[in-house]
C-alpha cells in the first residue's frame, strides 16, 4: 500500500468542485491568447485588450477553467475552457455583456 503524504490532501483539489485562484499566471494567459481568436469569431467582434482578470479551476480527467475576461470597454466576458492531458484548450462557452460585479460561476452553453 502506497501511503499519501499528509500535505498533499491538505493542497491536492476535489474533484468535481471548483477552486478560486486569485492569481493570473503565464499559463492562464497563454490559455486566453489561444481560445482568444475562437471567442472572437463566436461573437462576431475582435478585442483589443483580451486579460483574464480571475479564475476558478476544476480537475477531473483534465481542467476545467471558468475564467472572467477584461476588455476595453467596462465589459467583462466569462469564459469555460478545458483543458486535457496533451490536447489544446478548447472553448466550451462563453458569456458577454457582463461586469466585474456578476460572480464566476460554472455555466454550461
Amino acid at each position: 500500500m502506497k501511503l499519501i503524504p499528509f500535505l498533499s490532501l491538505l493542497i491536492a483539489p476535489v474533484l468535481g468542485e471548483f477552486l478560486e485562484r486569485m492569481e493570473i499566471g503565464t499559463n492562464e494567459e497563454f490559455i486566453c491568447s489561444y481560445v482568444k481568436p475562437i471567442v472572437e469569431s463566436e461573437l462576431s467582434r475582435t478585442f483589443s485588450t483580451f486579460k483574464p482578470v480571475s479564475y476558478k479551476v476544476e480537475t477531473g480527467t483534465g481542467t476545467t477553467y471558468l475564467m472572467q475576461i477584461a476588455t476595453e470597454t467596462d465589459e467583462v466576458l466569462h469564459l469555460k475552457i478545458f483543458l486535457g492531458v496533451e490536447e489544446p484548450p478548447k472553448l466550451i462557452g462563453v458569456i458577454s455583456n457582463l461586469s466585474t460585479m456578476d460572480e464566476l460561476e460554472d455555466f454550461y452553453n
